[in-house]
């Protein structure tokens, strides 16, 4: 296929021609081939991931760490919630042995080989996505957040470290949207209805609805969308 649709004939010449002129116009047909904008995005959020985020959102007073880049923005490092270091709070001990790690160096802290693996596998930093590839659009990332070394993220577009951070940034209420989900508008039953669901019938329209008492359990609900709202 490639020598039929992209270079047709162009193998056929000598060595010297290969490298002078096939290889750079091969090249160059990849360079152009390759999309300059994405073009998809993420059409749901799975609820174990919003419920891990909010892990990270009651645990961020040890969990994420907050660092200025090198345009002078704010960039996030968020502990694992499973890693083997040992550590039980992000700090900055942490954060320059893992920086030092990913810039080639080998901290004089790191004690073997295991360590650093351990080291560079327990945090995620989370940035701004770069303003020329950006990121999959989401609903729940509005910040337009990138987590850099994370596989969930790079595989759907979207992760728990992302979520958090938008959360934490008072960006979107993650407390809200779990408790959202699930619940869809309620269908008409009944003989007009045609839907099924439940036997209730529709009341008669200028019907006022019967009203109840809040109880615990609404103030708690009230509670955690207060705090979301806060970032919490």
């Amino acid at each position: 296929m490639l020598l039929a649709s992209k270079i047709p004939g162009m193998f056929k010449a000598s060595t010297a021609r290969f490298f002078k002129d096939t290889l750079p116009e091969l090249i160059n047909i990849d360079a152009i081939s390759i999309p300059s904008e994405l073009v998809f995005h993420v059409p749901g959020v799975p609820r174990g991931m919003i419920e891990k985020a909010l892990w990270y959102v009651d645990h961020q007073e040890t969990h994420v760490w907050v660092v200025k880049t090198t345009d002078d923005r704010d960039g996030f490092y968020l502990l694992r919630k499973d890693h083997k270091t040992g550590y039980k709070k992000i700090s900055q001990k942490l954060v320059e042995m893992y920086e030092h790690a990913t810039q080639g160096v080998k901290d004089r802290r790191i004690k073997d080989l295991e360590h650093l693996c351990d080291v560079c596998g327990a945090l995620h930093f989370v940035c701004d996505a770069d303003e020329e590839w950006g990121v999959p659009s989401c609903e729940l990332n509005p910040a337009a957040l990138d987590c850099q070394q994370c596989k969930g993220f790079k595989s759907v577009g979207i992760c728990s470290h992302v979520l958090a951070l938008n959360h934490i940034l008072k960006h979107i209420n993650l407390r809200r949207e779990i408790m959202e989900i699930g619940k869809s508008s309620r269908k008409k039953t009944g003989p007009q209805g045609g839907h099924g669901g439940n036997n209730k019938t529709v009341p008669p329209a200028l019907t006022r609805a019967e009203m109840r008492e809040d109880d615990s359990s609404d103030e708690e609900l009230y509670r955690l969308l207060e705090e979301g709202a806060r970032g919490k």
